[in-house]
């Protein structure tokens, strides 16, 4: 095996077991890096606080027939109260959410120019030279629920699409417009917030 084979099969492997529980994922066509052929994706990267083992996929995607994944695509996700419910994904997405916040997915469309594999024969990054590709990241949609300290642990809050506190009492909805942000960028232009994760992977 290689760099780039350990990396695929990791990603190959959480399609296998989305897969099995109803969600609509392919896999893209196979790449060749330095010549190895690998199949690059759609990669996929569910961190241990979401699930982890295969059996806890049922409870995160109750309706997985609603979830649909494009070959191209990249979806990462951290935070153990995530629950995606619906999803249509063509591009990439990340979702970055603190221990004791709560996110639901629902009725989400994302379009982007996503995280391209750029095939390359060299570099001067070793990591780059092993894997013989590296990540273009054009674009991804980015939702991020920070914990707030001052809040009681058992006081949550939702947040309609454009972010706005609406019920005390309820969870986290992340809905269809739900406010994106570009690694590096503001979270609003000029709002001078920045993004606290620039590297998720």
């Amino acid at each position: 095996g290689t760099a780039a084979t350990g990396e695929a099969d990791q990603y190959a492997a959480q399609r296998i077991f989305l897969r099995s529980i109803g969600v609509q994922i392919g896999d893209a066509p196979k790449v060749d890096y330095n010549g190895i052929q690998i199949v690059p994706g759609p990669a996929v990267v569910l961190k241990p606080d979401f699930a982890c083992c295969p059996g806890e996929l049922k409870t995160k995607f109750p309706t997985p027939e609603k979830v649909k994944i494009s070959p191209r695509s990249t979806l990462v996700v951290r935070g153990s109260d995530v629950t995606i419910e619906s999803l249509d994904l063509d591009g990439c997405l990340v979702i970055d959410v603190d221990r004791g916040e709560t996110a639901l997915v629902k009725d989400l469309v994302v379009k982007n120019e996503g995280w391209v594999q750029t095939p390359v024969r060299d570099s001067d990054d070793e990591v780059i030279r092993m894997r013989g590709f590296k990540i273009e990241r054009k674009d991804q949609k980015y939702i991020e629920i920070k914990a707030d300290p001052n809040r009681p642990k058992e006081a949550e809050k939702a947040v309609d699409d454009d972010t706005s506190v609406v019920n005390e009492d309820a969870a986290y909805e992340v809905e269809d417009s739900f406010c994106g942000v570009n690694f590096g960028a503001s979270k609003k232009p000029g709002d001078g917030s920045e993004c606290s994760i620039c590297t998720i992977l």
